[in-house]
């Protein structure tokens, strides 16, 4: 099954295509997919793979691509969160798309304490456009998922960009 996600995504995440578009479902917590460590830290191995080989990033951040640095420090960050942390619990968020391609948008990894979730990472794909769907979509599909139980306090402390798209821009 995780060899199967794995060339599912190798194949589709190569498209960059300025006319897709991705649709949440109605129970926007089905777009959450859940998977183990293994596999999460596998999808964020092959996308730094496919940044360094097709973005001609210099690792050491030295590079005309700022864009991916972050993404490229999010991987690393959870690659040394799966070798040290069993605690987590590892999600995937993967509207459809109209290619009917299936495609990891984020890797969300989150901790449960008390029947609160709690964002450790939330690692987007470097193949993800905000012209493609909102990541506000994603933040329902987090709430849907957890009944609403999501603390996300602690890490709008640590992600600005998130802060703002979803508790500011989107206020409903």
């Amino acid at each position: 099954m995780n060899f199967i996600l794995f060339l599912l995504y190798s194949a589709s995440a190569l498209q960059f295509n300025k006319n897709k578009f991705f649709t949440p479902h109605n129970k926007k917590s089905k777009d959450i997919q859940f998977v183990d460590k293994q596999t999460a830290n596998l999808i964020g191995r092959n996308w730094l793979y496919d940044i360094d080989v097709y973005c001609d990033i210099d690792f050491s951040f030295n590079t005309k691509h700022e864009l991916y640095s972050t993404t490229v420090d999010k991987i690393n960050k959870l690659e040394q969160y799966v070798q040290e942390s069993n605690k987590g619990i590892y999600l995937l968020w993967n509207p459809k798309n109209n290619l009917n391609i299936e495609e990891v948008l984020f890797i969300i990894v989150c901790e449960k304490v008390n029947d609160t979730y709690t964002i450790k990472h939330l690692i987007q794909s470097p193949y993800w456009y905000e012209n493609y769907i909102k990541s506000v979509h994603l933040k329902m599909a987090l709430d849907d998922y957890t009944n609403n139980t999501i603390d996300l306090t602690k890490f709008y402390e640590n992600d600005i960009k998130y802060k703002l798209a979803w508790r500011t821009w989107y206020i409903k």
